[in-house]
């Protein structure tokens, strides 16, 4: 079997679209959700389930049942708690390398210096700032000599994916000082076999984004493409290896999810499985070549909310103004048909619910 462009869009879309009982399935069956835009993971839940409240969102990361964190490729993300042991085990020993270079260690293992971070993060949230001071102290006290003090180093530290954070207060969609505990003393489980974690993630990955390439999932498990295609080797039949456009073969379930994904007008988040799902080349699945500069910034890697319509990303997105007026500003991409207010409504009150603000007026622009 060959697949056209077509079928790869429609294929996604059914298993990006489902149709989840309530808010954790939907995390269940997304996860893990790119986070570092703290609003990310209520606009998913909006997206993807018209109609679902900032409480619904907010009390499953109050309660810890959705947790966040920095994983894969060390950026940050949210997931169902028992989801969390395979991305840090799998994060954990992509990132070895880098730690041990930019902290020169020689004297001190890898395996030291996270488990001084999880000591230091055990029993409270820890605010970020100590959690980096005390671990270049251990740092500095085993190696004899300072540590070379760059942000790069204390993402290293505070990013350890051993770890889960928190806000100072409890507005989780909004980006505010964070704090840090070890996962495993919160959520009850360490990291598993990492081999055996990259086989469930590389099943998840493309039951969420697939059909995928062997660099689709290289590139967001954050893991090399040995290591991924000796995952691949392992799961045998659970995958099914088809033809399709470009020179990649692609990778899908061997019994893939059914079913006909909505076309209505849904508003998506910032950094989107749609586009981060994927490696460069497959960034344009959901649009052209021609659009992905309005919606990725190349040079500070920032991807913008788009807007979904008749399963294609034809606009970008931002709010503007206060939480009882909000204007939703929407900016067509080149060659796309302005949308009009009615097809804008409803994405807009599930926008107002998810966030808790009122949008008291949409606006549409072309490029």
């Amino acid at each position: 079997m060959r697949l056209s462009e077509e079928d790869l869009r429609l294929r996604t879309l059914a298993r990006q679209l489902p149709n989840a009982t309530d808010v954790l399935d939907l995390f269940e069956r997304l996860a893990p959700i790119q986070s570092q835009v703290p609003r990310s993971p209520f606009v998913l839940a909006s997206s993807r389930r018209p109609g679902t409240t900032y409480a619904e969102v907010n009390d499953l990361l109050e309660s810890h049942v959705l947790v966040k964190g920095t994983c894969l490729r060390g950026t940050v993300h949210t997931a169902p708690a028992t989801l969390w042991p395979d991305l840090d085990a799998v994060a954990r020993r992509t990132r070895e390398n880098d730690l041990r270079r930019e902290l020169g260690l020689s004297r001190l293992t890898v395996d030291d210096v996270t488990a001084e971070v999880e000591r230091v993060c055990s029993g409270r949230f820890v605010p970020r700032d100590e959690v980096v001071e005390a671990v270049f102290a251990f740092v500095e006290a085993g190696e004899g000599r300072p540590v070379v003090d760059t942000p790069y180093v204390r993402n290293l530290v505070w990013g350890h994916p051993g770890l889960v954070r928190r806000p100072r207060d409890e507005r989780w969609d909004k980006r505010t000082d964070a704090f840090h505990r070890t996962a495993s003393e919160l959520l009850g489980a360490g990291p598993p076999d990492a081999d055996a974690a990259l086989d469930r993630l590389v099943l998840r990955h493309v039951a969420t984004c697939g059909p995928v390439t062997r660099r689709d999932l290289a590139y967001f498990l954050g893991d090399g493409l040995r290591r991924v295609d000796a995952a691949v080797a392992r799961l045998g039949d659970a995958l099914e290896r088809l033809e399709g456009p470009g020179d990649e073969p692609y990778l899908d379930l061997a019994e893939p999810p059914g079913g006909d994904a909505p076309d209505d007008v849904r508003l998506l988040p910032e950094f989107d499985a749609l586009v981060v799902g994927y490696a460069g080349p497959g960034r344009t699945r959901f649009l052209r070549a021609e659009q992905l500069d309005a919606v990725w910034g190349r040079a500070n890697g920032i991807y913008s909310p788009t807007v979904l319509a008749d399963g294609r990303m034809v606009a970008t997105w931002r709010v503007t103004g206060a939480a009882r007026a909000t204007r939703l500003e929407v900016v067509m991409l080149p060659g796309e048909r302005p949308l009009t207010d009615d097809e804008l409504d409803e994405p807009a009150r599930a926008l107002g619910s998810v966030l808790d603000v009122t949008v008291a007026d949409v606006s549409v622009a072309r490029p």
